[in-house]
């Protein structure tokens, strides 16, 4: 079982109350831009999404049988990749890495492929729950980034939940932190006191989305994690969900200089 199992039919109960939606369809997101506010109940969403997450832990006996991995928030260049990997966003990420790992870009702010909650439940689950890419942009201020090349991997709703659940997935590490086996502290990932969940995508992948509308949905779950954050009284850490877009020039393949300029000129879709 997946520490996440559940979380799905939450959020479809919040955005589409008791219709036949799926917040992963492209056709439910369509409905639901047209709405100015597109999640009143922000607040009591990402609160039950992380209780759903706290129950779904308590009640696994497997979690009292192992330790999760240690490499969950780990901050490493992970490059290899199957050269018959046919994903862009993985492609994009790995090439990343690569450029940090070889010295293009900060070795020291960039990484990819972070495991959230591996082993969490058992030896053998949510080991793909991982962050594309990680940026630090200070010594306790990183950039979480959910990477999507085209909407056929995802569109913009379910990419900005997607970051949701991983900025949950960090409250939750935080706060169990001594019986999960994590170090707290320094300058790693757990030792963050600002964090931004960000959906980066090439710009027309967010064409599809009202500009007022991303922002008031990024804006009010925000508030909601806010208000998980004080109940849960994490010291020194605030989360901000976020979109940024690659330039409009850019577009995939291109080259490792094209992708660096790309990169650091990367902007906010609801500035």
């Amino acid at each position: 079982m997946s520490i996440f199992s559940g979380t799905d039919a939450i959020i479809d109960r919040y955005l589409f109350a008791n219709t036949a939606n799926r917040f992963q369809q492209i056709s439910a997101l369509r409905i639901l831009c047209q709405n100015e506010t597109p999640c009143p109940d922000a607040a009591a969403l990402v609160r039950e999404l992380y209780e759903c997450m706290e129950e779904t832990w308590l009640a696994s006996t497997r979690r009292l049988l192992t330790q999760p991995s240690k490499k969950n928030w780990r901050f490493t260049q992970e490059t290899k990749i199957d050269e018959t990997n046919t994903s862009r966003e993985k492609q994009v990420e790995k090439r990343i890495a690569r450029m940090a790992f070889e010295g293009k870009l900060d070795a020291n702010r960039w990484a990819n492929q972070v495991p959230v909650a591996s082993g969490l439940m058992g030896v053998h689950t949510d080991k793909k729950a991982c962050v594309d890419i990680a940026y630090r942009e200070g010594a306790h201020t990183f950039d979480l980034f959910e990477l999507k090349m085209c909407s056929k991997s995802g569109h913009a709703l379910y990419a900005v939940m997607e970051v949701l659940r991983n900025g949950l997935m960090y409250l939750f590490s935080r706060r169990h932190a001594r019986e999960l086996g994590y170090v707290i502290g320094g300058s790693g990932l757990l030792g963050a006191e600002k964090i931004r969940l960000v959906a980066l995508a090439p710009a027309a992948y967010f064409c599809e989305v009202p500009t007022p509308w991303l922002r008031t949905l990024c804006s009010n779950l925000t508030a909601g994690l806010d208000a998980e954050i004080t109940r849960n009284r994490p010291e020194r850490l605030s989360m901000v969900i976020d979109a940024e877009q690659f330039p409009a020039w850019f577009a995939w393949p291109c080259s490792d200089e094209e992708l660096v300029r790309a990169l650091l000129g990367r902007q906010r879709v609801c500035a």
